[in-house]
């Protein structure tokens, strides 16, 4: 589990990376499908690429790529979306390095890592401390953006501002898409009070959580075995 090797903004930060490869990644088949659609008359003289891209639903186009970044890294996506030379070379790039076979982005709203289905399971079956800290709210203030303990405990300020100062250990699918899209959990301090992005943030949550508040509510209500 993530849990046991990061802190839960860290997570977060993990999930703010991920939820920007998934966008890009489906803008990216979008751009691509033809050139991997065995009606696509380049075809007639030469082999069917290896898996029909136009055949397969949004989600599923976008699985090999979630792969392929995961074992190749992140110099892999920095090739696929800039350091290429035109829409062929990208094609070919694609059709040689993609690793075909079902993945999940971290995100999804049910299934994945971060999903709820995960975090209600583990929250049910092993709580740890850190769903206890959650559960009395103990005080997280923003300390800055990088303070000398040795327990790392100075959450970025845009997590800080997400939780008002108090202990989640909620991540990813609660907080929402388009907050992690634009990577808030990744922003220094500076930059997320200058930009103006500190009060997008806010204004963005009070869009997602209008119909059921805190999300750490939600987990409040349910037994944990100790």
């Amino acid at each position: 589990m993530l849990e046991t090797l990061f802190r839960p903004w860290e997570i977060e930060q993990i999930s703010c990376v991920d939820a920007f490869v998934e966008e890009k990644g489906t803008q990216l088949f979008e751009k691509i499908r033809w050139g991997f659609d065995d009606e696509n008359p380049k075809f007639e003289n030469y082999p069917p690429p290896r898996y029909n891209l136009a055949r397969k639903l949004p989600g599923d186009r976008v699985a090999p790529l979630a792969l392929t970044i995961e074992l190749t890294g992140i110099e892999y996506l920095q090739m696929v979306m800039f350091d290429y030379k035109d829409h062929d070379d990208l094609v070919s790039i694609m059709e040689d390095s993609l690793i075909y076979t079902q993945a999940l982005f971290l995100r999804p709203s049910y299934e994945g890592a971060l999903g709820e289905k995960a975090q209600e399971v583990c929250r049910e079956t092993a709580p740890s401390p850190r769903d206890q800290m959650e559960q009395r709210r103990d005080p997280l203030p923003f300390r800055g953006d990088t303070v000398n303990d040795p327990e790392g405990m100075y959450p970025p300020l845009g997590w800080t501002l997400l939780w008002r100062g108090t202990y989640s250990n909620v991540v990813g699918c609660y907080i929402g898409d388009e907050t992690g899209r634009w990577g808030y959990a990744l922003w220094d301090s500076d930059r997320l009070m200058e930009s103006g992005a500190a009060e997008v943030l806010a204004s963005q949550l009070r869009i997602q959580w209008w119909g059921w508040g805190d999300p750490r509510q939600k987990m409040d209500l349910m037994p944990m075995n100790q």
